[in-house]
């Protein structure tokens, strides 16, 4: 039998499959019946779509549990600081500055340039003079990266 993060996961994919929105997680609080659900989309998030897998998730939970069921939930878009946890996510940042931290522990700065076959393209920051790495493209392969960010700017 499925528990019911399995099956609030299962409820989300099935209504965004043949969108741009995608789940990225479901958190589960045991002890205060809570979902947490953030959901991305290939150009960002409006926050009517976060109140219609809302409404979604209500009308499910109470199909399954009754009107009075226990649960209580939130459905948001990821931060403009957060992770960037799935390789769809990286093709909506490409002119952006990402920071990408490797699993050996590397850290590169730059911008995006292209996202594809698995691959991110950056061209790396200036960091100063001298820097033999300025404006010089690193390809990295979508398994060695063990978090990326977008650098905010504010002008």
């Amino acid at each position: 039998m499925m528990n019911i993060k399995e099956q609030v996961t299962n409820w989300l994919n099935e209504a965004m499959a043949e969108s741009t929105f995608f789940l990225l997680e479901v958190r589960f609080n045991e002890k205060k019946l809570q979902f947490s659900v953030l959901i991305d989309g290939d150009h960002g998030v409006p926050i009517g779509q976060c109140v219609e897998m809302s409404r979604l998730l209500n009308v499910k939970l109470e199909e399954s549990y009754g009107e009075e069921h226990p649960y209580s939930f939130d459905v948001s878009s990821p931060g403009a600081d957060s992770p960037l946890k799935l390789a769809r996510q990286y093709r909506q940042h490409v002119g952006r500055d990402l920071q990408v931290t490797l699993t050996d522990g590397t850290v590169i700065a730059g911008k995006l340039k292209a996202f594809e076959d698995n691959k991110l393209t950056l061209v790396q920051n200036q960091k100063g003079a001298g820097n033999k790495n300025l404006g010089k493209e690193k390809v990295i392969s979508f398994p060695d990266i063990k978090e990326a960010t977008v650098i905010l700017k504010f002008k």
